[in-house]
This record gives structure tokens, sequence and C-alpha cells, in this order.
């Protein structure tokens, strides 16, 4: 992979991962403001779902012909980039 495709393909993931964790707590805090708080509110998953589509379609368009391997790290990225986001937010 040329390094210009490798720097996007982490970027693009990362990104992902971070904007999905931040838009799906946005949702989950906003619609249950005043009400219970529902961790699968109907909201947050479907955002959920809207992200997990943007990540296959992205990955599937940077690793077309790329290795298996390669969806290993790409769901690495966005997983490590959700829990540090996650843990940033619990301890700062």
């Amino acid at each position: 992979m040329k390094l210009s495709k490798l720097i996007l393909f982490a970027f693009g993931n990362v990104a992902i991962g971070l904007i999905s964790v931040y838009i799906y707590f946005y949702l989950w805090i906003m619609f249950s403001f005043g009400g219970s708080f529902q961790l699968f509110s109907i909201e947050a998953l479907v955002t959920m779902l809207i992200f997990i589509l943007l990540f296959i379609l992205f990955n599937l368009l940077i690793l077309k012909n790329e290795t298996n391997k390669n969806w290993w790290i790409a769901s690495s990225l966005a997983l490590t980039s959700i829990l540090t986001f996650i843990l940033v937010m619990e301890f700062s």
C-alpha cells in the first residue's frame, strides 16, 4: 500500500471511529434528556448502523485490492479510537 493511501486509510478509520462515538453519545444524551437513560435508543442505534455502513463502504473503496489482514487493522483503528475517546472523556 502506498504511503498516501496508508495515511488516508489510517486517518479515515480513526475519523470514522471518533465521529461515530461522538454523535452516538450526543444523540444518546440529547434524546434521553429528561427521560429514562436508555443506552439503546432508536436514534442511537440508527446512528451506529449508519456509521457501520460508512465504515464498510470506506474500507471497501480503500481496500478493494488488499488482503483481509487490513480489515482487521481497520477495525482495530476504529475501535481503538472509540476506546481512547471514551477513556479520555471518563478520566478528564
